[in-house]
């Protein structure tokens, strides 16, 4: 995509949930154009000579079964604790907890 247009803004806008003021929306075009000419330069990179970093190369430890915590401890910090469960506010559109 060479250029962002303001449809584009406002899809990833209503995608994100972001309200973005009429009066906003030629700055932030040209900070996606911004980001675009950046990833442009990332993509010229020289990369064949980096190390890949696979599972290789990674530190590997051993599982190791351990106590939970103790239930009343756990929620201690709940919002709405309903023992032994508690919920969390629901976050997908029309959702309810």
């Amino acid at each position: 995509m060479s250029a962002w247009t303001k449809q584009d803004l406002e899809n990833i806008a209503k995608l994100a949930k972001l309200a973005i003021p009429e009066k906003d929306i030629p700055a932030r075009l040209q900070e996606f154009a911004d980001i675009l000419k950046y990833i442009e330069v990332l993509n010229q990179a020289n990369i064949e000579t980096t190390q890949a970093n696979t599972q290789d190369h990674l530190s590997m430890y051993n599982d190791e079964v351990s106590t939970s915590l103790p239930i009343d401890a756990v929620l201690q910090n709940a919002v709405e604790p309903e023992s032994p469960f508690f919920t969390i506010p629901a976050f997908i559109e029309g959702g309810k907890s």
